[in-house]
């Protein structure tokens, strides 16, 4: 079986049934474009295509004889060209379509299967907030993630601990978010689930982190002895700029320089060993 289309955007066909040698002449399927075919286990041949009439991706099969009626695909109007079409060892016809940028996917039975987990989750902890960065999965239906967290243990499901965000975004693509409010001084754990077009959720992608008060520089949740050496180490003195990148964190009320105001919010965090700073001594 071969498919092609004209420049009338006519779709057309033809037939060999001695493995090429011969062939039949070129006869009309129907309106449309961009037609792409896969055969099943049986010997059948599915179509995918661009059908005229519904503006839409279309579907036909063809049983040796007979070509069955058009169905459309989909159930959006994004359904339209371009589309490829494959069938599984199970029979189960799958068909995606790239419209600007998005892929969609179809398949002939309900979509059961669950997409792949995001990767390469970091989560990096700050004054009041923790930024998390990951890799979408590939699955041509994945369409988004969905951000829990919770103060005690891991959420396990898209539905338990607290929502930060859901982000729709592309198969495979770079993301981040920042979870704005988090509470210094308290460990938070991240679950991050990918859903695909059909509302099926991932395993998770899980990280921890703890979000601290600027003047704890270990970042052990106490401010002490030990985090007043790097503050000493940066002191430039009142409007001396201090240049060193890795005293950037050492000017803790913002700006150019390191001095004695700075000293004064070490002061006001100061605990002691094992002591929890008071997460707003530095607001």
């Amino acid at each position: 079986m071969v498919v092609t289309f004209d420049q009338a955007y006519g779709i057309k066909y033809t037939v060999s049934h001695d493995a090429g040698a011969n062939w039949s002449s070129l006869q009309n399927l129907q309106g449309g474009h961009w037609p792409n075919l896969d055969r099943d286990v049986q010997g059948n041949v599915h179509i995918a295509f661009h059908q005229y009439g519904c503006g839409c991706t279309g579907h036909r099969q063809w049983n040796g004889s007979n070509w069955s009626s058009p169905q459309p695909v989909g159930d959006t109007d994004d359904w339209q060209g371009w589309a490829d079409v494959a069938v599984g060892t199970d029979g189960i016809v799958h068909v995606v379509h790239d419209s600007e940028g998005r892929v969609w996917y179809a398949a002939s039975v309900a979509d059961t299967f669950l997409p792949s987990a995001p990767t390469n989750l970091v989560a990096t902890p700050g004054h009041w907030f923790v930024d998390l960065a990951w890799r979408n999965p590939p699955d041509p239906d994945f369409v988004g993630t969905t951000i829990r967290f919770s103060t005690s243990s891991y959420p396990q499901t898209h539905t338990e601990g607290t929502h930060v965000a859901t982000r729709g975004a592309s198969p495979h693509s770079q993301d981040s978010v920042r979870h704005q409010g988090a509470t210094n001084g308290v460990r938070h754990y991240y679950s991050v689930f990918a859903y695909d077009v059909s509302g099926n959720y991932s395993a998770a992608a899980q990280a921890t982190a703890v979000p601290y008060v600027p003047p704890d520089f270990d970042r052990d949740t106490d401010v002490d002895q030990v985090d007043c050496g790097p503050l000493q180490e940066c002191y430039s003195g009142a409007t001396v700029h201090q240049t060193n990148p890795a005293c950037a964190d050492a000017r803790l009320d913002t700006d150019d320089d390191v001095d004695l105001d700075d000293f004064g919010i070490f002061q006001s965090c100061f605990s002691g060993t094992n002591v929890l700073a008071d997460p707003h001594c530095a607001d």
